[in-house]
């Protein structure tokens, strides 16, 4: 017996096939036919997405009505007519033909969607977290709170638009929901693996200069991350920022950044330093950060956690992972710690250190001495993120006239 996501599925692709057949006839009609044909293909079931919501559905977050958008066919002259404008390209109302509803991500209880805002058409983000008891909305508030504190952030983190918390259909859960601008460009995790990497490292090395900018901002405000990897840059098209907004080094670059790096995903930020006074300290240090912070990208103290009078987590664990996402731009996405294949422990393998770097990659030697400096054992020898912002800037320059 199939589980019951085979059937959700099914009866989600059904639909949207049925949705397309009854789109192609309602284009080869006359108005007053057409219109019911759309009230026909507004009564069609829509399967729910594991997030709670449906292609389709209208949502209000802080005062902005967005529609939870379809991966819709977008080739010019594809799709034709009255009901495929820019402005209701996700209006349940007046669909365009569709595959699937389009979910950005997922992860733990946290969903992503494309969405667009009703009024302007502006494509956004829509972050849903489901949060079942008291400390679970507490921290979805904070990561709202902490997002909307930074969104004036001149450069590198990911703008927060609006916030809201909505009850759910389940007894006792509460989605939080966050809007933020739609990057178009993905994640650098998919650009640095993707067949354009080597082309684009220029354009991966600056995004990668905001997103350290970004977080250097969180650092001076007492905030470390706890995240950092390249699934949580996000590459905003220059096209798409907000009038303002960009890199502070676009004026000195032979060639223009194709992106801006935004730093995404403050749900594991906490406030640093984290004092350690003793082994139960450091345990449920640990242990938290098992549950919040990438292995991969992990730096050893938040492995096996310092405890004493004086012991502390600090910003500089945000810096290995800065190492480890600039290590991965250059060789195809993946952290130094992970390429074994997932063989043996990565605990072990982090705490040894040791970086290999693949002789196809061509990384430039200033690039190897950064991640090298980012990923020494002892904390205090790490550079502060503003400084790596700095470098990466320089390495971003060198690529740009290299080419």
């Amino acid at each position: 017996m199939p589980p019951p996501s085979y059937w959700t599925t099914a009866l989600r692709l059904a639909a949207d096939a049925a949705d397309a057949a009854l789109a192609a006839v309602a284009d080869a009609l006359p108005p007053d036919a057409a219109a019911a044909v759309d009230a026909a293909r507004v009564a069609l079931p829509r399967a729910r997405l594991p997030g709670g919501v449906v292609r389709g559905d209208l949502v209000d977050v802080g005062g902005r009505r967005v529609v939870v958008e379809s991966v819709v066919r977008r080739a010019e002259g594809a799709v034709e007519g009255r009901r495929c404008g820019p402005t209701t390209l996700a209006d349940p109302r007046h669909p365009c033909p569709s595959l699937p509803p389009l979910q950005l991500g997922e992860g733990g209880f946290s969903f992503v969607y494309a969405v667009v805002d009703e009024s302007s058409g502006t494509r956004l983000a829509l972050k849903r977290v489901l949060a079942g008891d008291a400390d679970a909305v507490a921290a979805a508030r904070s990561e709202a709170a902490l997002a909307a504190r930074f969104c004036a952030s001149p450069r590198g983190l990911l703008p927060l638009v609006a916030s809201s918390e909505h009850p759910t259909s389940s007894p006792g859960v509460m989605a939080v929901c966050m809007l933020s601008p739609l990057c178009g460009g993905g994640a650098l995790s998919a650009a640095a693996a993707g067949p354009t990497a080597r082309r684009d490292r220029r354009h991966l090395l600056a995004a990668l200069a905001d997103a350290a900018a970004g977080l250097a901002a969180l650092h001076a405000a007492g905030i470390a991350h706890f995240d950092v990897k390249p699934h949580n840059v996000l590459l905003q098209e220059r096209e798409e920022r907000r009038e303002g907004e960009g890199s502070a080094t676009t004026a000195s670059y032979p060639l223009s950044p194709r992106w801006i790096g935004r730093l995404s995903d403050l749900g594991s930020a906490r406030p640093v330093p984290l004092a350690l006074p003793d082994r139960a300290a450091a345990a449920a240090a640990a242990e938290w950060a098992a549950s919040c912070c990438t292995a991969a990208y992990r730096a050893p103290e938040l492995f096996d956690p310092p405890s004493g009078p004086a012991a502390a987590i600090t910003a500089a664990a945000d810096v290995w992972g800065l190492g480890c996402t600039l290590y991965a731009a250059l060789t195809g996405g993946a952290s130094p710690f992970e390429r074994d294949g997932g063989r043996g422990s990565m605990a072990l393998a982090v705490a040894a250190g040791r970086v290999a770097w693949p002789p196809a990659a061509g990384a430039p030697p200033d690039a190897v001495a950064l991640v090298a400096a980012c990923l020494r054992a002892e904390p205090g020898e790490r550079p502060a993120a503003a400084a790596v912002a700095v470098a990466l800037d320089a390495l971003a320059v060198a690529a740009a006239a290299g080419d």
